[in-house]
């Protein structure tokens, strides 16, 4: 049976790039190695900066 408790660990790439799955949105594989070294909660602190940052990006062009 899966654990409640908040995993502290680094995700490494399987669990990152599942990671990006969930999260729905494109992802290059850079951005796949960047956040395979964050435990989770840095992750999602992250991907919300990217997704920020994506939208700028489209908005400004």
């Amino acid at each position: 049976m899966a654990s409640l408790n908040p995993s502290t660990s680094v995700l490494g790439a399987r669990k990152a790039k599942h990671f990006l799955w969930l999260a729905c949105f494109n992802y290059l594989k850079s951005t796949l190695n960047y956040l395979a070294t964050f435990n989770p909660s840095q992750a999602v602190t992250t991907d919300k900066e990217i997704k920020i940052a994506s939208n700028l990006n489209v908005l400004n062009t």
